[in-house]
């Protein structure tokens, strides 16, 4: 986990993330509304700004999504763990 925390300039927690319900709320979402900029994601998720970015980029790393063009967008990967757990 400290490569993640060197890619995103931030100090990660003692514990880091967790696929969680969290991940999979996002994951739905995606799902149902297509790719979202981060801000909308960010509205829809109703966590703190530092916890979502911390999760974004949990979920980056564990190659579920991507960022294209300012939007977030489920991968392939992403829509299997999705469809699996869902």
């Amino acid at each position: 986990m400290q490569d993640l925390s060197r890619m995103t300039g931030q100090r990660m927690r003692k514990n880091p993330p967790r696929l969680q319900s969290r991940h999979i709320d996002m994951l739905g979402t995606l799902a149902m509304y297509g790719n979202l900029r981060r801000t909308d994601l960010y509205r829809h998720s109703r966590m703190s700004y530092g916890r979502f970015v911390e999760y974004i980029e949990y979920m980056k790393w564990k190659n579920l999504i991507v960022e294209e063009d300012s939007y977030i967008v489920m991968n392939e990967r992403g829509r299997m763990l999705y469809s699996f757990l869902a």
